[in-house]
């Protein structure tokens, strides 16, 4: 699901190139080296459910991750009117994404979403005009009963939007009632006709709320969570595909404060919060949540919180109960990066290996490891680099669960969202952080890769051709790196940094490796729309022995590049699409 898009834009601005923007940059940023393997299995999307034709789309250019939602509201059944749990089913347009992803060899990435089921008690109208700042409100119920209500677990909803600033899906959270009124937790900030129609909800379990001196493990709510997200697990794995299971989105979400009940009052009742960064949320180390071969847990606290919500951010780590079952229900931990300029995210590899400790990553977290002109609170880096802390023992992999570049709100040509992607996509991959997934395949005009009548985008066809490319080396490397031998830039001079990433594998039958080289100008700005693109400069390539050029190209356009190759050295010319060079051995392969 998606959350408003904001703009993230760096705090260095640049000339563009009709202001006198100079040829004098000589700075080369090392990306990598990473397995082609990685790569050719770690580009994902959002995906509708039961959209076969996305679905084949997909699969057409080598997508291997699909996400989408299944709703606990859905899933579990609610009893009315016991208010008890009858079991899960899974809705039929989950069980369609998981038939699809089967179908077109698509892992699925199941969200696991928001408050649990809820049902109607009692129907009535405001017996007089409720005013904005009221706490109470005095109802004539014409079904149901007030006697009905539970405090705390039953909200009122109204017939469009939501009567008070803080509530969830089912409404706002009734705290009390005396003969026909009802106590608001949150004053109205809309006000109520004599009349209006008022409809009571009552939650299958109450909001998370944790006392002082009590246990994340042991409240029904939090084990309830970890019970529906175990039976999405389970889904995944009875289908004879592997996948993974989503751990909420983008927390705090700005609908549903059902995971973070403090929230919902103007005045909390005393709580024991993991962070006041990300609120109560749900803990590190769910007990309920059962570990499914083929089917792991993925961490969305750090979707759009980053490091405070990272798994093993210092504020939090204390709270895992036992760091070992939590390496074992997660795969990975994911982020949404939506930023102004295409590598906004990435870091320096180096100046991230030297301060991945709890003493030194403050270094990171203060932009220190940001490259020029890219946005210094993009945190991924310090919640990367916490996983090499000594108490982690070993951490958890990191990947992308929505990423890309909005049509309208930024301007952006085709021609741009394409760059935009593929530098997005080449860079971070180039980082170990894998599957990267974008937002989204279809259906939404602003950020679709391909048109909801079949016609892809340039952006779709791009990535087809990237993805083809990377397969024709996804095999393992026959020489591991490091330390194999790779290309390096022996000269360069340009306008902006040059940015170089390389993919590692091997051909059928070779006996040595070959290798994807990319590079291109790093152009950035405060508004990376509006910066012109560079001229092509000239940069010097030297190639290690042994090796050949086989193509050179520009993969936005797919046009082949002009190279010199001789002693050595290639040369070609770069501006800020990504130039693709393939590597390989200079014998042919083994018959």
């Amino acid at each position: 699901m998606k959350q408003a898009l904001n703009v993230l834009a760096p705090f260095i601005s640049i000339l563009a190139l009709s202001s006198g923007l100079s040829q004098s940059v000589k700075t080369v940023e090392v990306y990598g080296p990473v397995p082609a393997t990685q790569v050719y299995s770690g580009l994902g999307t959002n995906i509708t459910p039961t959209d076969a034709r996305e679905y084949a789309d997909a699969q057409a250019a080598h997508i291997t991750w699909g996400r989408f939602d299944c709703n606990w509201r859905e899933v579990e059944v609610q009893n009315m009117p016991a208010n008890t749990s009858g079991g899960y089913n899974l809705p039929s347009a989950c069980a369609a994404g998981l038939a699809n992803s089967k179908t077109h060899g698509v892992h699925p990435l199941i969200n696991a979403l928001y408050g649990p089921p809820f049902s109607a008690i009692a129907v009535g109208t405001a017996s007089s005009a409720v005013p904005v700042g009221a706490t109470l409100a005095p109802i004539t119920i014409t079904s149901g009963s007030l006697s009905a209500v539970v405090p705390g677990s039953t909200f009122l909803s109204i017939a469009t939007g939501y009567l008070a600033a803080k509530y969830s899906y089912a409404g706002v959270s009734i705290t009390a009632v005396s003969g026909s009124t009802v106590r608001l937790a949150s004053a109205t900030t809309k006000a109520l006709a004599q009349g209006a129609t008022l409809t009571l909800n009552l939650l299958l379990y109450p909001p998370v709320i944790i006392a002082p001196g009590t246990s994340y493990t042991s409240n029904s709510s939090v084990r309830a969570y970890g019970n529906y997200a175990s039976y999405l697990a389970q889904q995944i794995a009875g289908s004879g595909i592997t996948g993974s299971v989503s751990i909420w989105n983008e927390p705090t979400w700005c609908c549903d404060k059902w995971d973070d009940g403090v929230a919902l009052f103007d005045r909390p009742p005393v709580n024991n919060d993991i962070s006041p960064l990300v609120g109560v949320e749900l803990p590190l180390y769910i007990a309920t949540m059962k570990t499914v071969s083929g089917a792991p847990f993925d961490s969305g606290y750090s979707e759009t919180v980053m490091w405070p919500g990272s798994l093993f951010y210092p504020g939090t780590f204390n709270h895992v109960q036992n760091l070992s079952a939590l390496q074992q229900q997660y795969g990975t931990e994911s982020f949404h990066i939506y930023g102004n300029n295409p590598e906004d995210f990435i870091w320096n590899p180096s100046c991230l290996k030297a301060n991945a400790t709890p003493t030194l990553v403050s270094n990171i977290t203060s932009g220190r490891c940001t490259p020029i002109g890219l946005w210094t609170g993009a945190t991924i880096s310090a919640a990367v680099a916490s996983q090499s802390f000594p108490n982690t023992a070993g951490g958890i992999k990191h990947s992308v669960t929505e990423a890309g570049i909005c049509r309208s709100c930024t301007g952006a040509t085709e021609t741009q969202v394409a760059r935009f992607d593929e530098r997005l996509f080449l860079s971070i991959q180039a980082l170990g952080v894998s599957p990267v997934m974008f937002y989204r395949m279809s259906g939404d005009t602003d950020w679709e890769w391909v048109k909801t009548n079949q016609t892809p985008y340039p952006v779709y066809t791009a990535f087809q051709r990237l993805m083809a490319d990377i397969g024709t080396i996804a095999r393992s490397p026959v020489t591991s790196c490091p330390p194999c031998v790779l290309p390096t830039v022996s000269s360069y001079k340009g306008y902006y940094p040059l940015a170089t990433v390389a993919f590692v594998g091997a051909r059928a039958g070779d006996t040595a490796n070959s290798v994807l080289y990319y590079s291109w100008q790093r152009s950035y700005g405060t508004k990376w729309t509006a910066v012109a693109s560079p001229a092509a400069v000239p940069v010097w390539v030297a190639i290690p022995a042994g090796m050949t050029v086989t193509s050179v190209k520009d993969m936005v356009t797919s046009a082949t590049v002009a190279f010199t190759s001789s002693e050595g050295t290639l040369t070609y010319r770069v501006a800020d699409d990504p130039v693709e060079v393939l590597l390989t051995p200079a014998t042919s392969p083994s018959q």
